[in-house]
């Protein structure tokens, strides 16, 4: 699992900015910015952001916890 710095840097590294992600997934700016801080939990949200940085979602995100119901 990678935290939010890690993120940003591999982000920067590919050149890549917060804006395009959105843009890609059409949403706003923040809603990307606060699903890499873990305050937004979207799995396509987390899906676009592993997209852009050509990882798996659990190397970035690590295992979901399964819900029990």
């Amino acid at each position: 699992m990678l935290n939010p710095m890690a993120i940003k840097i591999r982000l920067l590294r590919k050149g890549i900015s917060v804006r395009e992600i959105g843009r890609r997934a059409g949403v706003t700016n923040p809603a990307i910015s606060y699903t890499i801080h873990r305050k937004v939990k979207g799995r396509h949200l987390r899906a676009a952001i592993a997209d852009a940085l050509d990882l798996p979602y659990e190397k970035v995100w690590g295992k979901e916890k399964e819900k029990s119901g």
